[in-house]
Formats: C-alpha cells, sequence, structure tokens
C-alpha cells in the first residue's frame, strides 16, 4: 500500500519526531498533573508490555509538554532513550495551554460501560495488568451490581479502611469525616 503524502498549507507543520535521551527531557515545573506511585507502576508495566508507543511531547530545548508520568516510568522501565514529538514554533504560552489541555482533555472522556466490560472480559489478566486494571477494578466492570462486595486491597488481615480514591486523579477521601 503507498502512503499517500500531501502537505495540507491550512495546518502548519509545527511538530517533528525524534528519539531523545531521558537525560535530556526536563520537566515543566508548571506542570499540574500529579502521578502516584501506584500510577507509576502501572505505566512501567504498560510500557514494559507494550513499549513506549505513546511519544512524550517537548519544546525543542527537551522541556516536556507532556508525558512527565510515562518518562518518569520509563526510567522505572529502564529505558534510556523515548520517543518525542518535538513542538516547534510554539510560544510559552501556547505550550503551557498545550500542557493543560494534553490532561484536561482526557479527563473529560467518559467509559461505554458494555463495550469495556465485553474488553475487559475477553483479555488474559496479565494483557490487563498491563492495560492500568488491578483485580479489584476488573471484577467492578465484570459485575457492576456487586461493587459493595468488593473488598479493600490488602491482604485482609486488616481493618476496612474508611477513605477511597479517585479513580482518575487518585485523590484520597476520607469517608468517616462528615
Amino acid at each position: 500500500m503507498k502512503r499517500e503524502e500531501r502537505e495540507d498549507s491550512s495546518v502548519p507543520s509545527r511538530v517533528r519526531f525524534e528519539f531523545r535521551s531521558l537525560d535530556d527531557l526536563k520537566p515543566y515545573p508548571g506542570n499540574a498533573r500529579t502521578h502516584s506511585p501506584e500510577q507509576l507502576e502501572r505505566l512501567r508495566d504498560s510500557i514494559s508490555r507494550f513499549g513506549f508507543v505513546s511519544p512524550a511531547i517537548v519544546l525543542e530545548d527537551g522541556e516536556l509538554v507532556a508525558g512527565h508520568g510515562r518518562t518518569t516510568a520509563a526510567r522505572l522501565a529502564g529505558l534510556d532513550r523515548v520517543p518525542v514529538v518535538v513542538l516547534t514554533g510554539f510560544s510559552r504560552d501556547e505550550a503551557r495551554a498545550y500542557c493543560l489541555a494534553d490532561n484536561r482533555l482526557a479527563d473529560l472522556a467518559g467509559w461505554d460501560d458494555a463495550l469495556l466490560s465485553a474488553e475487559v472480559a475477553a483479555l488474559d489478566d496479565s494483557l490487563l495488568g498491563a492495560a492500568g486494571f488491578n483485580s479489584d477494578e476488573v471484577e467492578a466492570i465484570l459485575n457492576p451490581e456487586s461493587d459493595e462486595d468488593i473488598p479493600p486491597a490488602g491482604d485482609g488481615g486488616e481493618a476496612p479502611d474508611s477513605s477511597v480514591r479517585c479513580p482518575r486523579c487518585n485523590h484520597k477521601f476520607d469517608l468517616s469525616e462528615g
């Protein structure tokens, strides 16, 4: 199959693709997104299984615009270099806005519960872990009516935790506080 190449003059070319050393990438100090150790472990497992297939996004000087969690997890996975999309000609304000947009727009997405359940049911447990789901989450997806019966994470010997974590941002909410 022949690849068609065409230039669209209405969209200026503002990106190029490269591989860069993780040591050459600098976190953006204004990045408002946080990454818990659990999320970084899940990202590391995903990268170990699938590779670093979603490039980080950087400015020409190597400052990260998007991909802070992925690049941290890549280090944990033992990678030295990762693919990056280099933004060319972006102003500082455009880069700041894109950093926010990259995270915020993903937050606005939802799940089709029936399709999610079917996809989860079709996958082997080892792939579900690499996809970022733990066994309690898989159980809740496959058996939504039994959410209340899902035990808290742990070995079962501890007192139930009176808190819950947001699945999107990992913020811990204490349910014992009125």
